[in-house]
C-alpha cells in the first residue's frame, strides 16, 4: 500500500465505529427524553366519571387516580394505588374497590346530595379532591314539591 493511499479522505477505517457510536449516542439520548418527559409523573390527577349522578339505586360512578407526565399527558400504563376518605356525605353513596386498589366505583343509595372525596396516594404528598353530585331526577322533586304545598 504506498503513502497515498494510507492518508486518503476518502478511505478511513474509522467511519464505522464513528457512524455507530453516533447512533448508539442517539437512541441512549432518546431513551432517555421519552423516560424523563414520558413516562415519569411529575403529578396526578383524579378522574371521577360521571360527576353527576341521579339518585337512583342503578347509578354508578368511577374513581381512577392516573399520573401526569412533563409534556401534560397521561403517563401510559399508570395506574397508581390510592386510598379515599369521604369527608362529605358518606350515607349517600356505597364504595367498591378493585382488587389492586386503582379503582374505585361509587353506587348511590337513592339520596340526593353532594360527596366530597379526599384522594391520597404515596408518591404524591398532597391529597386530591374528587366532587360527586347526586340530584334527584326531575319528576321526584315536582312530586316532592307539590306534596309538601
Amino acid at each position: 500500500m504506498s503513502m497515498q493511499e494510507a492518508t486518503s479522505p476518502t478511505r478511513t477505517p474509522r467511519g464505522r465505529p464513528v457512524l455507530l457510536l453516533g447512533t448508539s449516542l442517539v437512541i441512549i439520548t432518546a431513551a432517555l427524553f421519552l423516560y424523563g418527559s414520558v413516562l415519569t409523573s411529575v403529578s396526578y390527577e383524579v378522574d371521577l366519571d360521571p360527576s353527576l349522578l341521579y339518585a337512583g339505586e342503578s347509578e354508578s360512578a368511577s374513581l381512577v387516580l392516573h399520573g401526569v407526565n412533563r409534556l401534560g399527558g397521561r403517563v401510559p400504563h399508570s395506574a397508581p394505588r390510592f386510598r379515599i376518605a369521604i369527608e362529605e356525605g358518606a350515607d349517600l353513596v356505597h364504595l367498591e374497590v378493585a382488587e389492586d386498589s386503582a379503582r374505585y366505583t361509587l353506587h348511590t343509595v337513592g339520596e340526593a346530595g353532594t360527596v366530597v372525596l379526599y384522594c391520597y396516594t404515596e408518591e404524591w404528598p398532597f391529597p386530591m379532591i374528587a366532587t360527586l353530585r347526586i340530584i334527584a331526577p326531575m319528576a321526584q322533586t315536582l312530586l316532592f314539591m307539590r306534596k309538601n304545598a
